[in-house]
């Protein structure tokens, strides 16, 4: 197996049970990258996944909860794992210092792998230093008192309470300035420009250039200084990530990562939602998400998509159950209305069929989850694919919910989403304030991962009678035995050239995808 990382022995502590004094606290600064070996590059991707199901957790609750109330911790508690939140919430095995130092051990490496994997891009490493606040403000938030001090003094913060003398000075004055009268009896004296929020939101009493905060603001004053620290470090990581060579092993795992969904990949029709060109356009009206009902209608309309965009409408239309039969003679008719000769409609046929395994090397391609068509090939103008929570400017974004239907309050909800980056939240917001309009109300609906996701969502939800899940490709073992007494595996006949062509997970080759296109290269250029 391949070694990645320092082959430093792991760090030891010779304590055989866990001491109080020795590991009073959980809650991480992440000051210095670890020097502990990564076995595998299979442990090396662990981590990672474990620690993005954490942070994505700490995202969806954060728009569903007000953040850090006692429903939110409710919430994160039932939207984790038992074994996820003592690693990375509360490590509550505390029976022996080696395993607490194992779980702080992986805590370490799995936060500055993420660091790695979102360095190479601003909206990542946006959207990763918000998360891994959010997880710190969570995790200090849960720790006693004297552990919050002893973090302070083991990371050097600075930060000391207020003197008896003083604190009886200012006893009244600050008491009388708590916010909501609350009473408290520590607060800490620091330059006020370190807790700005504070100040701003008038929590804090400030005197002579320091600002006075309370304990309970105390958490939020180092949480921005650890967002800082990170910021800081995610810079300086930028210039390593754009100076190494290291791109054949790391690079392509960290793509994987960023765009890693790891639900249901729409690659084989499960489910039989009776779609076909008949009722083409009235399924995009009822439960197309946002994304592929714009391509639908300008596909419609103008009878032209470009090259990204029928890639992804094609996987779309393929992974909802549109027989292949059906999208060729869809593409055809409105390609045609566009003036391709036959030559040219033919390379289309062929990139149809590409989509749906039957050409090149047959590869059983899935539909693009939300996040990779939110991170990868962004639309230029006038190009159709992408997200438009992600891509729209804000006023073409509004403008199209009005168009379907939302109102300004609505629309306004949803804007909200878009403008703080939770772009899933925004199309899962759609879908709610869509359904209900139709007198569907949803109660508990997940977060949006997939347009093919929504489309299957909506049908069960208005038309649950529409659907219907399909046999499995392989038969189960047949209930009699043959002439020789044996059991045999039966395969449908129908399916299979599905069977046939079935290579899960594998990238489209854009080279390859782009050999049909030969002839169309001017015509796209000329759009």
């Amino acid at each position: 197996m391949e070694q990645i990382g320092s082959a430093k022995k792991a760090i030891r502590n010779k304590h055989p049970v866990y001491d109080e004094e020795v590991l009073p606290y959980d809650t991480n600064f992440f000051m210095e990258p670890p020097y502990e070996a990564i076995t595998t590059l299979q442990d090396f991707e662990e981590y990672a996944q474990e620690r993005l199901k954490v942070l994505r957790a700490v995202e969806n609750v954060g728009v569903k909860c007000r953040k850090f109330s006692q429903q939110y911790y409710e919430q994160i508690n039932n939207d984790l794992t038992k074994e996820l939140r003592n690693r990375y919430i509360r490590m509550t095995n505390k029976d022996s210092v080696e395993i607490v130092l194992q779980e702080r051990q992986r805590d370490a490496l799995s936060h500055f792998i993420l660091q790695m994997v979102f360095s190479r891009n601003e909206d990542q490493r946006r959207w990763f230093i918000q998360q891994e606040s959010e997880l710190f403000r969570l995790r200090l938030g849960l720790e006693t008192a004297p552990a919050l001090s002893r973090f302070i003094s083991d990371n050097a913060l600075g930060y000391t309470a207020l003197p008896d003398e003083e604190w009886k000075n200012l006893r009244d004055i600050l008491q009388g300035s708590t916010f909501n009268g609350q009473t408290e009896s520590e607060f800490y004296k620091m330059d006020w420009v370190e807790s700005l929020n504070q100040v701003r939101q008038r929590h804090v009493f400030v005197n002579q250039g320091y600002a006075y905060v309370p304990r309970k603001h105390l958490v939020d004053v180092i949480a921005a200084r650890f967002r800082e620290h990170l910021s800081h470090q995610m810079a300086k990581l930028v210039r390593i990530m754009t100076e190494t060579q290291e791109n054949t092993r790391l690079f392509p795992l960290f793509a994987r990562l960023v765009t890693g969904y790891s639900g249901k990949d729409y690659s084989v029709n499960e489910t039989d939602f009776g779609i076909n060109l008949d009722n083409l356009n009235q399924l995009a009206v009822e439960s197309f998400p946002v994304c592929a009902r714009h391509m639908h209608e300008n596909f419609r309309r103008d009878h032209h998509l470009r090259h990204w965009a029928r890639l992804q409408y094609w996987l779309f239309l393929k992974g909802i159950g549109l027989p292949m039969d059906d999208t060729i003679k869809l593409t055809r008719l409105e390609f045609s209305r566009h003036g391709l000769n036959e030559s040219q409609l033919k390379n289309m046929d062929y990139g149809v069929r590409h989509s749906y395994g039957r050409e090149g090397r047959r590869a059983n391609y899935n539909p693009p989850s939300c996040m990779k068509i939110i991170t990868q090939n962004p639309p230029g103008q006038g190009e159709h694919h992408g997200c438009p929570f992600k891509h729209f400017s804000e006023g073409m974004l509004r403008q199209k919910l009005t168009t379907y239907g939302m109102n300004s309050d609505e629309a306004k909800q949803i804007m909200d989403l878009k403008v703080q980056n939770h772009y899933q939240h925004a199309c899962t917001r759609y879908f709610e304030l869509f359904h209900a309009k139709h007198d569907k109300p949803v109660l508990g609906m997940p977060t949006i991962e997939h347009p093919n996701q929504y489309f299957e969502e909506s049908r069960r939800l208005l038309h649950p009678e529409s659907v219907k899940d399909k046999p499995p490709v392989f038969s189960r073992r047949s209930s009699a035995p043959d002439a020789d007494g044996n059991f045999s595996m039966t395969l449908a006949r129908e399916n299979f050239n599905d069977c046939e062509m079935s290579e899960m997970d594998i990238p489209i080759d854009d080279d390859l995808m782009r050999s049909y296109e030969t002839v169309m290269e001017k015509e796209s250029a000329s759009q």
